[in-house]
C-alpha cells in the first residue's frame, strides 16, 4: 500500500486517507505547511492560534477535529493547545498495559468482544522492530482524556511504583486525589495497578495533582498524578 504526500491514497473510485489527512488539514488552515519543491507537508512550527477545523464525520455522526483546541473545550477564550488523546499506546507508561505479543486484548477490546484474549491464529505478530507498537487499534489503552476539567467524572488508572507484594486480591481502603477527593469503584486491573472513579468537584484546585493510594499497610503517594484544567 503507497501513500501520497498527504498521507492518502486511491481505492477503487476513492480517494480516502488512513492516517491524519495532512493535505485535507492544510487546505483547510489547519497548521500544515506544505512545500511546494519537496512535495512535503509538515506541522508547522509557528505558535498555533486557532482551533482545528472539523475533517470528517464518524460513522455514529460525530465530528471528527484535527488536533488543535481550547484548553477548556467549554470556553473559546481559554487559549488554544495540542488536546491529549484517550487512546495510549500500550507500553508500561501512564498506566498503559505493557505487551510484546498481540494475543491480550486492552479492556476496551475485552468489552467489545466478550473474551481477554486472541487464539494464535487471530493475534497479529510479535511487538518488533518490522511491527512496532501502534499498527493495530488492540496496540492502545483507553484511558480517557489525561486531563480533566472541573466537574467531570473519571476513570483514573494508577500505576504503582515498586510496590511491596500486595496480593492481587487486595483492594486499597482508599484512593484520595489532591488531598480531598475521595475515589470510588475501587479495582486491580493488575498486581501493579489500582483503578478508581473520581468525580472532579467544581471549585478545585487546577493544575497537577497528586493521588495517595492507601491499602492495609503500605500507603503510595503519586505525585501530580493526574492534571486538572
Amino acid at each position: 500500500m503507497t501513500f501520497d504526500a498527504g498521507l492518502a491514497h486511491p481505492g477503487g473510485n476513492n480517494y480516502h486517507n488512513h492516517a491524519q489527512p495532512l493535505a485535507l488539514r492544510h487546505q483547510l488552515g489547519d497548521h500544515v505547511d506544505y512545500n511546494a519543491a519537496t512535495n512535503t507537508y509538515t506541522e508547522s512550527t509557528a505558535p498555533v492560534t486557532k482551533h482545528s477545523p472539523i475533517v470528517g464525520w464518524a460513522a455514529d455522526g460525530l465530528p471528527m477535529y484535527e488536533p488543535y483546541g481550547y484548553s477548556d473545550p467549554n470556553n473559546a477564550n481559554t487559549g488554544v493547545r495540542r488536546m491529549v488523546p484517550g487512546f495510549v499506546l500500550r507500553n508500561g507508561a501512564n498506566g498503559t498495559t505493557n505487551i510484546t505479543e498481540r494475543q491480550g486484548l486492552p479492556l476496551w477490546a475485552q468489552r467489545i468482544q466478550n473474551r481477554t484474549t486472541l487464539a494464535a491464529n487471530q493475534s497479529g505478530p510479535v511487538v518488533n522492530a518490522a511491527y512496532l507498537l501502534g499498527h493495530y487499534i488492540e496496540d492502545y489503552d483507553y484511558l480517557g482524556d489525561l486531563d480533566f476539567t472541573l466537574g467531570t467524572t473519571v476513570d483514573v488508572i494508577i500505576t504503582l511504583t515498586a510496590p511491596p507484594n500486595i496480593p492481587a486480591a487486595a483492594t486499597p481502603t482508599s484512593v484520595t486525589l489532591a488531598g480531598t477527593t475521595v475515589g470510588t469503584s475501587y479495582s486491580r486491573p493488575s498486581t501493579t495497578q489500582v483503578k478508581a472513579t473520581f468525580v472532579i468537584p467544581v471549585g478545585a484546585a487546577t493544575g497537577a495533582q497528586s493521588i495517595v493510594v492507601t491499602f492495609p499497610g503500605p500507603t503510595f503517594t503519586l505525585t501530580g498524578a493526574l492534571t486538572i484544567q
